[in-house]
Parts: structure tokens; C-alpha cells; sequence
């Protein structure tokens, strides 16, 4: 008896030792999910977009969008079925290389510069009923240059040999204000082109009632100004001189049924 009991013990003990000795399983290592590359911000982006919008807006010529804006301004102003004016307009823009989408977007850029404002201005003082109605065919407005691939292929072949064209001592819009004569906040605009044209006008109030008189003129190529001008019984004529630095010089005519002549200053 004593003897199993021995036996039975050396068993268990047996038993114990080998199930101790067993490895426990290894614990797998924790995986970490690799962070997603992050996508570029609005803030980011924003930068080479606007870039881009720029580069776009810098290509728009001044003068094709002043002669494009002149005519689609005429013909909002004259032509009073939607339809027909919309169909002139379709004529219009590409006339002057834009899609109705980039002369809005030229719009937006050109349309505050003072000098753009002033030549469009000027023009619609020819704007009638009659002009709106003929751009769904013509080149351009009555009086100013077509813009044509055939005038430009002339003045290319004709600057191959010729000297340099003269060119007035200023271009571009010039302004100032002038007194006395009984006027009151009374300034001059004026415009002067490449080609020696000059047009502008004059406004303000005389004794609390305003006037305003476009005028046009030449300059000549040692830089007198000689342009005149007359609305509603009111005149002017404007003379003087045209240097580098501006124009200066007199201002004389009628307003209100009275006379006046004073000086003036732009630049």
C-alpha cells in the first residue's frame, strides 16, 4: 500500500514537471496602419491657381478690349430686344479675339482703369440707334481703326524699311481741374493717342447748373493741341501745348449762353 501511494506521487510529480516546461505561445507583435499622405489644403492650392488667373488676366490687349467694350456698351444702350442685341454681341466678341466668358473676365480686370473709362466714354458720345444696329457687320465703331489682319499685314510691310513713326510727347489719359469764368468743380479729361488724335470733355457747374462737352481735336507732331467740341448750345475749343510732362493751356467758348476763356493744366 505504501508503496503505490510512493508510485502514485513520483506520477504526479512527473506530470507537473512536464506540462511546466511548455512554451506559451509567442504574442504577435501590434500592427500600426501607415498614416495616408495628406492632401494639399484650399490654402495650399489657392497660390498656383491664382497664379495661373493671372497669367490669364495679364494677355488681355487694352485696346481690342476697349474697342470690344465700346461696341457691346452701344449696343446695350441702343438695341432694346434682348434676342437681336445678344445676337450682335455674339459678332462682336470675337471680332476682338474673346468668347462672351473672357471679355467678362477682361471686364472685371480693365474696366475701373480711368483711362479705359475715359475712351469708352468718349466714343458713346457717337453711340446711336443706327451704329449699335450696323456692328453685327462692321469691323469696328464709325471713325476709329479696324483692327483687321489686313491693316496689320500692311503696317508690318511698311515698317520692314520706314524710319520709326513719330509719336506724340505724352499718350494716355490726363486730367486737372480748372476755376474762375464762374465755374465751379469744372475739370478736363482728355485722351491722346499714338496716331496724334486727341478727345476728352470738359464738366462741371456754372452758377448751380452743370454742363458737360466732349470735344476732339488733333495733336500736331511738335505738339500743338487744337479740338473742339459743343452740346445742347454749350462750346469749347481747347488749344495749347503738349509736352512729356502733360498738357497746358486755354480753354474757351460758351456755357450757359455765356462766354468764358481760362487756362488749364493736365497730366
Amino acid at each position: 500500500m505504501k508503496r503505490g501511494i510512493q508510485l502514485l506521487i513520483v506520477a504526479l510529480a512527473s506530470a507537473g514537471l512536464v506540462f511546466s516546461g511548455c512554451d506559451k505561445p509567442a504574442e504577435e507583435p501590434a500592427t500600426t496602419e501607415e498614416a495616408a499622405p495628406e492632401e494639399p489644403t484650399e490654402e495650399e492650392a489657392a497660390p498656383e491657381e491664382e497664379a495661373a488667373e493671372e497669367e490669364e488676366a495679364a494677355e488681355v490687349n487694352e485696346d481690342m478690349y476697349v474697342n470690344a467694350a465700346f461696341e457691346v456698351t452701344c449696343v446695350n444702350a441702343q438695341i432694346e430686344d434682348p434676342a437681336r442685341a445678344t445676337e450682335i454681341k455674339n459678332e462682336i466678341y470675337p471680332r476682338y479675339g474673346f468668347t462672351e466668358e473672357s471679355f467678362n473676365a477682361a471686364q472685371e480686370q480693365m474696366a475701373e482703369r480711368e483711362s479705359v473709362k475715359m475712351a469708352i466714354e468718349t466714343r458713346m458720345e457717337n453711340c446711336t440707334a443706327e451704329l449699335a444696329e450696323s456692328l453685327a457687320e462692321a469691323g469696328a465703331a464709325e471713325g476709329e481703326e479696324a483692327a483687321g489682319e489686313e491693316a496689320a499685314a500692311e503696317e508690318g510691310s511698311a515698317a520692314k524699311k520706314a524710319p520709326a513713326k513719330p509719336m506724340p510727347a505724352k499718350t494716355g489719359a490726363m486730367s486737372g481741374n480748372f476755376g474762375g469764368g464762374g465755374f465751379d468743380g469744372a475739370s478736363i479729361r482728355m485722351m491722346v493717342r499714338p496716331d496724334f488724335k486727341v478727345s476728352g470733355q470738359i464738366r462741371g457747374d456754372r452758377e448751380g447748373a452743370a454742363f458737360a462737352i466732349p470735344f476732339s481735336g488733333e495733336v500736331s507732331t511738335d505738339g500743338n493741341i487744337s479740338a473742339s467740341g459743343e452740346r445742347g448750345g454749350d462750346t469749347v475749343t481747347v488749344t495749347g501745348k503738349l509736352t512729356s510732362s502733360g498738357a497746358a493751356g486755354k480753354i474757351e467758348g460758351s456755357v450757359h449762353e455765356r462766354d468764358y476763356s481760362v487756362n488749364y493744366n493736365a497730366n
